[in-house]
Formats: structure tokens, sequence, C-alpha cells
């Protein structure tokens, strides 16, 4: 169990989450990449001391990655 304070009155329930990731090389150096965490959009505590508090939703990154040598 893993609980949220130190007397452990505020137990967290278990969670799984799925994340993705891709990237592409464009070209030496550089790269374009896209990320989903929080596939399916669960719902999981991240708090309950003593208001229930919950992880990120769905969330979508993009960007660029630049490699310097």
């Amino acid at each position: 169990m893993q609980y949220d304070d130190d007397l452990n009155l505020f137990a967290l329930e278990s969670f799984s989450l799925m994340d993705m990731s891709a990237s592409q090389a464009v070209r030496r150096g550089l790269s374009v990449f896209a990320a989903v965490e929080n596939v399916l959009d669960a719902d999981y505590d991240v708090g309950r001391t003593p208001i229930r508090t919950i992880g990120w939703p769905r969330t979508v990154r993009v960007g660029v990655r630049v490699f310097l040598p």
C-alpha cells in the first residue's frame, strides 16, 4: 500500500497508465516528436490529505529536438 501521509491514514489506490511517444529524424541533428501521456485518460489519485487530488488528464506534446555536436 502507498499512503499520502505520515500516519498512513490516507491510502492511495493502485493505478496504471499508458504513455506513447514517437520521433522521426528530419536531418542530422534535428528530429520531431509527438507524445501522449495517460492515453486512456484514466482518473488516478496523487493526493488524499484529506481532499482528493487527481493526476493529469490525457496530455499531448509535440516538438522539435536539436542535437548539438
